[in-house]
């Protein structure tokens, strides 16, 4: 008898039209089996997924996979500027990219001790513990916020290491309404012209540090469009984040935070 790879994971994605089902092998980060439900009901084989997406662990959220860095484009910068000086967001703006992607190597603020000055460090975005490379895990670019303090892949950077990514805006993809085909890509930004704070947790590397993004549950603004979000932080929260408290900030966004617009 042929033996079974037992499955050890699922991932199911809905859309108004139709729904997905991936499995996943036991020890394994590749799919073993994709098919996805119509509305006829009838079954369909998936393509397979981009190479870009396979090489990251399935218990890695796959949203809020993209963010852009055009800071100097932002009204309310000077306000930013004012918190954490010139030479920081010098630093953070230095690199602009329309499309921040994973690892891809980007700036990442730091406050290692309350008396100690704001850093910024270059790191890639796709969070490896060193004992995940061992045994060949996949990096990780979202960390659940409802999860990140008990699971082994997070924890240890959760209590000891945390961080800030700067943007100007995250990406998110609506599903198709009735009559359209294709999902449409939505920037979403802040209202108040201020950077977008994302937390973050992140690794030391011999080479280069590696960081995740922390999601919770959409907020008003957002669900629309996604059932999770990045946990956004507020200017004055931005150092008992980075100090690893407030534990608290890890919650949606508020009514009328965030502007969305169709990019």
């Amino acid at each position: 008898m042929a033996r079974r790879t037992p499955i050890c994971f699922i991932e199911v994605f809905f859309s108004p039209n139709s729904a997905r089902f991936i499995l996943y092998g036991s020890g394994q980060t590749r799919p073993i089996w994709k098919r996805s439900l119509n509305t006829s009901g009838g079954w369909e084989r998936l393509r397979p997924r981009a190479p870009c997406l396979r090489r990251f662990a399935p218990h890695s959220e796959r949203m809020c996979g993209r963010y852009e860095t055009d800071l100097r484009a932002l009204p309310g910068l000077s306000r930013f500027t004012e918190w954490v000086g010139p030479e920081i967001v010098d630093e953070i703006a230095k690199v602009r990219s329309l499309d921040v992607r994973p690892t891809h190597t980007m700036p990442i603020l730091l406050r290692p001790e309350r008396e100690a000055p704001w850093e910024v460090e270059p790191m890639r975005w796709g969070l490896l513990p060193h004992w995940a490379q061992k045994k060949d895990l996949k990096p990780a670019i979202n960390a659940r916020a409802e999860t990140v303090a008990e699971k082994p892949y997070f924890r240890k950077a959760f209590a000891e290491r945390r961080a800030v990514v700067v943007a100007s805006a995250f990406f998110e993809w609506r599903p198709p309404r009735e009559g359209e085909k294709k999902k449409r890509k939505m920037r979403i930004a802040r209202a108040d012209g201020l950077p977008i704070f994302l937390a973050a947790i992140w690794e030391p590397a011999p080479e280069v540090s590696t960081y995740a993004i922390l999601t919770t549950d959409a907020g008003p603004d957002v669900v629309d469009v996604h059932d999770r979000q990045p946990v956004v932080l507020e200017l004055d929260a931005l150092e008992t984040w980075t100090l690893c408290g407030g534990d608290e900030l890890l919650r949606p966004s508020d009514e009328g935070s965030l502007l969305l617009e169709e990019a």
